[in-house]
């Protein structure tokens, strides 16, 4: 499986050094115009475009010319719109220019639709399956995430407080929580009481994140996104594809 470290400028020596192909997070789009991070200077790898202050926007033939002139530039070889929704996207423009267009949980001809390995209820090999249904593992990538989530019970909307790391190693000390792993969610969990109510804190380790990419690989997956700042204290992760620090 090829691991696809998405990084910000000051990252992206080091992942690159490890054989990693680099998802360069430092473009966005202001009010359809397309930018660059002050100081960035990448080169090969992928372009990772996002955004702080839409959601939504419209795909324009003048901002397609302006990537593609980017990526020609830069050698990128294909487009991640870290983006929830895009009207009117044409994959097969990015076909025609030899350039892998990305985008998240959105299933269109021409484009790799890229999943995410966070789930909250249900089956996670179940949660995979039911995407390749939608499209083909060959148009599929991991995107590959931590889940920190702490629910009250019960919990019908499969939504909860999202926490930072050092917001669950508080509250699992706090709580003198034991942890348990559950083979379906492929994900462990602790449960504590607070203020009357009971709740159970989702979250990923090494171990789990590791069993996601092998159950993704086993089903056919062959690529996977990961940021790379987060991960990068997980050797087994780090060293899951053949990467090798470069001569």
């Amino acid at each position: 499986m090829d691991l696809i470290a998405v990084c910000p400028p000051e990252y992206s020596p080091e992942a690159a050094s490890y054989g990693f192909t680099v998802a360069h997070a430092c473009y966005s789009l202001e009010e359809g115009e397309l930018n660059i991070l002050k100081g960035a200077d990448p080169k090969g790898g992928i372009m990772l475009i996002g955004s702080m202050s839409i959601s939504e926007f419209e795909f324009t033939q003048k901002l397609f010319n302006c990537i593609t002139d980017e990526c020609k530039r830069r050698r990128f070889s294909g487009v991640f719109f870290d983006i929830s929704k895009i009207r009117h996207i044409k994959p097969e423009l990015f076909a025609e220019s030899g350039i892998k267009l990305y985008l998240p949980d959105r299933f269109l001809d021409g484009a790799v639709t890229v999943v995410s390995s966070a789930i909250s209820g249900g089956n996670f090999e179940t949660h995979l399956r039911s995407t390749i249904k939608a499209g083909s593992s060959d148009n599929i990538a991991l995107g590959l995430e931590f889940t920190r989530m702490d629910f009250t019970l019960p919990e019908k909307s499969g939504c909860g407080q999202e926490l930072s790391r050092n917001e669950l190693n508080s509250l699992f000390a706090e709580k003198r929580g034991r942890s348990f792993f559950s083979e379906e969610l492929c994900s462990f969990y602790f449960r504590y009481s607070a203020g009357g109510k009971n709740h159970m804190v989702l979250f990923n380790n090494e171990h789990s994140l590791k069993r996601k990419l092998t159950i993704a690989e086993k089903l056919g997956f062959s690529t996977a996104f990961f940021y790379y700042p987060e991960f990068r204290s997980m050797k087994s992760i780090v060293k899951y594809q053949r990467a090798r620090p470069c001569e």
